[in-house]
């Protein structure tokens, strides 16, 4: 039973998630947390990463579930404004591939021949959440996060880097409909250097990590040709539109 469980997280992850910039992303320059300190260093690190147009990195995703762990990995690639690409691998090929150009978000499960596709503005304009909400973002390393409630919490070394860590609570996502228990807190690690996310962990009610995810071997300003970020529907390929499905679910989340 805890192995089906965390496999459908693992289904969930694949089919449902994807890293871009939603319709509800908004002008961070221009808000407040309510904390002066917070605030300074958030402004500090958002200097940094202007100069940050994409990025390439190895993303390692892990999944704490009772006493199991499951890990996954992909390469990725992001490019501002709304870009990304998502490439899960298993034994050096590609399992899955998730693409966006900020409109549409499409997932596809190379084995299952499921191409899934949600309307992003769709979903925000029904919801005011986004539908990729729960997926950390190199460049925008705040986004998902209710703003108020960010507040730093210092600065802490990782494997000889130096990073800011704040922590906040999330915006209601797909995860706290998804795991057995709902994330309360993340925890994020901002590269002191260049202002990316590095780190960021989901917390429960008690402080122990569910989920983590660690962008490595991160490369600035890549060349990347926009039709990397091209999906074209493979042949055979079973495609479903999941918009309606993501607006059920982020609607009850948003009502309790």
């Amino acid at each position: 039973m805890r192995f089906k469980i965390c496999m459908e997280l693992v289904g969930l992850l694949v089919l449902l998630v994807g890293p871009v910039w939603g319709a509800g992303d908004q002008d961070e320059d221009k808000m407040s947390t309510g904390d002066d300190k917070t605030d300074a260093m958030m402004v500090e690190l958002q200097g940094l990463s202007k100069e940050a147009e994409a990025c390439v990195a190895h993303m390692t995703t892990v999944i704490r579930v009772m006493d199991q762990e499951l890990t996954l990995e992909a390469n990725t690639a992001f490019k501002r404004p709304n870009l990304m690409r998502i490439d899960t691998v298993q034994e050096g090929a590609v399992i899955s591939r998730r693409l966006s150009d900020g409109g549409l978000m499409w997932n596809y499960d190379k084995e299952e021949k499921i191409a899934t596709k949600v309307n992003l503005g769709r979903v925000y304009r029904t919801t005011k959440l986004e539908a990729d909400g729960d997926q950390p973002d190199p460049l925008r390393p705040f986004r998902g996060l209710e703003w108020k409630t960010i507040r730093y919490q210092g600065q802490e070394p990782l494997d000889g880097k130096l990073y800011r860590v704040f922590e906040a609570n999330p915006i209601p996502n797909i995860l706290h409909a998804q795991l057995p228990e709902a994330p309360v807190k993340v925890q994020i690690y901002v590269d002191a250097n260049d202002g990316l996310l590095r780190v960021s962990k989901f917390l429960d009610g008690a402080g122990n990590e569910i989920l983590s995810l660690r962008f490595r071997n991160l490369t600035l300003n890549p060349k990347l040709e926009k039709k990397s970020f091209e999906f074209l529907i493979p042949s055979g390929a079973h495609v479903m539109d999941a918009t309606d499905d993501v607006v059920q679910l982020l609607k009850a989340l948003g009502e309790k």
